[in-house]
């Protein structure tokens, strides 16, 4: 959720130079570390998921929230901003119930195909939802099954050539599987450069996050997706399976990963690279490139700083 987020504060910045700009995350959270790469600024509250864990742990979730929200609160009565935007995650729970309380206007982001749980529980306190056809987690399992592919993959080169982001994790194992099977490839725990990256790129394996996805089709690039099976209503098959109607994408089950059936896959793919091109193709015309720039206009039409325009992706959750 905190790409989207940065992604609109640049459009806002570029488009009302001046705008004051507050994140709000939690503590240990992921956004500490690219906000500050960012050059953003971050303050933390309070919160912790409530989805998927035992009622003890939902009962203290509940206490969170509510600690949260005072905390909210007091940032929003020093800072009096004149709109707060919520990018998903639990974390947006106890800002939006606090803008809520003190009247300032709310708007939403819903990257997946399906909302959240936090989405669909505030959709009621906002004035605007903005949603897409769309995280990246479970990782794990695409490096293990690319780790039993490696023998397979490594009779293509030289004219294969492979960029793996592995997590901080997964690293070590994945440099050291791909040495002992001859595949030369370039290996990185983590990659901020993802636009050059894309770019470079004919072909990507991924998980079926909404935000990857909506990557994936402002670059065009085809893909073979693997929908993490654990995430929230399992809103990460719905997404690849939007794509793969499409004709933009090739949908593997997490349950049928393995080495080979992926090296299966992969070679037919490399083998065909007509196929490539119509896939690209077709993600390109999926891609939504202007979304920052929407996002920031109905934030100001809401406002009444913007001119109403045609076709602006949103929902008027009064009206829904």
């Amino acid at each position: 959720h905190v790409y989207p987020g940065i992604a609109v504060a640049r459009r806002f910045l570029a488009r009302c130079p001046g705008t004051a700009i507050l994140f709000v995350g939690h503590t240990g959270g992921l956004e500490e570390r690219l906000l500050a790469r960012e050059g953003l600024p971050l303050t933390t509250v309070t919160a912790q998921a409530l989805k998927g864990r035992s009622r003890l742990a939902q009962l203290r979730a509940l206490g969170a929230l509510g600690i949260g929200t005072l905390q909210a609160l007091q940032i929003l009565r020093r800072w009096r901003p004149h709109l707060v935007l919520g990018a998903g995650g639990y974390v947006t729970g106890p800002v939006i119930l606090a803008a809520a309380l003190w009247r300032i206007p709310r708007v939403l982001m819903e990257q997946n195909l399906v909302p959240g749980l936090t989405v669909r529980g505030l959709a009621r306190y906002v004035q605007r939802v903005l949603t897409s056809c769309g995280g990246s987690q479970g990782g794990h399992r695409l490096n293990q099954a690319m780790i039993e592919a490696a023998p397979g993959l490594a009779v293509y080169q030289p004219h294969l050539r492979l960029l793996h982001q592995t997590g901080e994790a997964d690293y070590a194992e994945v440099t050291a599987a791909y040495a002992r099977a001859g595949l030369q490839a370039e290996v990185h725990p983590f990659l901020h450069d993802m636009a050059e990256r894309y770019r470079w790129a004919d072909l990507v394996l991924c998980r079926a996050g909404a935000s990857t996805l909506a990557e994936l089709t402002t670059c065009g690039k085809p893909a073979i997706l693997v929908p993490y099976p654990y995430a929230a209503d399992n809103h990460q098959r719905h997404n690849a399976l939007a794509m793969e109607r499409q004709g933009a994408a090739q949908v593997l089950a997490d349950a049928e990963l393995t080495g080979a059936r992926l090296c299966e896959v992969l070679q037919a793919l490399l083998e065909a690279p007509e196929v490539l091109s119509q896939q690209a193709v077709q993600s390109q015309r999926l891609g939504r490139p202007e979304a920052a720039d929407t996002i920031v206009t109905v934030c100001l039409q809401l406002l009444g700083r913007a001119p109403a325009e045609h076709g602006t992706a949103l929902q008027d959750v009064h009206h829904a």
